[in-house]
């Protein structure tokens, strides 16, 4: 089987930050907010280290591309990964940021305004943090079709945040009427923030994260993540072309 993969990794278009900073903040939960399988993971040294940028709105590394990145938590952020961030949405691409906005960059520098610009957000927004437990976010506009979402504990990385947002910003998830999550088009490229964790989970039919970006088009309809959600089985594509076919076993009792 490997010979035919060519000893390689599948591809994915979507491209996740490994989110170290939920240890520092919190080191009850480490990083087990971690269980989405349909993207790769990186970490934020990493990213800066070997990441290029392509002319059509993809973050190269190696010999993959990615069309999408997703960040699950990120309190701080270095200057220079927003700067990528900046650029890589103004080529094209397409950022989705969960859960906490950071206010300062690893060297304590004030980067909010920077952060809240890129994602049409009002500059000097209060950051509002609430819990709410078995509560809906019913997503809205075009993200309509994503539908509901129970928000799960009332555990730290389920806080919700409310901002303000500005006018180029449009909002497309809301809580108790309010707007948790909105997005920014920037020509052919989009930011997408969503003041909580956004959940998905295959054993439990819960495919929020998926649908989410399936809808802003970072997987293609009846692409093999798609039919890996829409089927008995996972399929695997690999960068020589070949594809794999094995059973979910989810749905198998032990």
């Amino acid at each position: 089987v490997r010979y035919v993969q060519d000893f390689d990794v599948r591809t994915t278009p979507v491209l996740m930050l490994y989110p170290l900073d939920l240890l520092y903040a919190n080191d009850r939960f480490g990083s087990w907010i971690v269980q989405y399988g349909y993207g790769d993971y990186i970490t934020e040294e990493m990213l800066l280290k070997h990441s290029l940028l392509t002319s059509d709105g993809r973050i190269a590394i190696y010999n993959k591309t990615y069309n999408t990145v997703v960040i699950l938590f990120q309190p701080t952020i270095r200057e220079e990964t927003l700067t990528l961030l900046t650029e890589f949405i103004r080529r094209g691409g397409k950022i989705v940021w969960m859960s906490i906005p950071p206010r300062i960059s690893n060297n304590k520098i004030n980067i909010f305004e920077e952060w809240a610009n890129l994602f049409g957000i009002k500059k000097d927004s209060e950051i509002k943090e609430e819990l709410h437990p078995r509560e809906e976010v019913d997503f809205t506009g075009e993200l309509e079709k994503v539908g509901k979402m129970l928000i799960p504990t009332s555990l730290f990385p389920d806080m919700v945040y409310f901002l303000e947002y500005a006018e180029e910003a449009k909002p497309i998830a809301m809580l108790r009427e309010k707007v948790v999550g909105s997005i920014k088009r920037v020509g052919n490229g989009l930011a997408l923030y969503l003041g909580f964790r956004v959940r998905d989970n295959q054993s439990e039919k819960i495919f929020t994260l998926f649908n989410l970006l399936k809808a802003i088009g970072s997987y293609k309809e009846n692409d093999v993540h798609d039919l890996s959600h829409t089927t008995s089985y996972i399929f695997t594509r690999f960068p020589n072309g070949a594809i794999s076919v094995a059973r979910h076993y989810y749905e198998v009792e032990e």
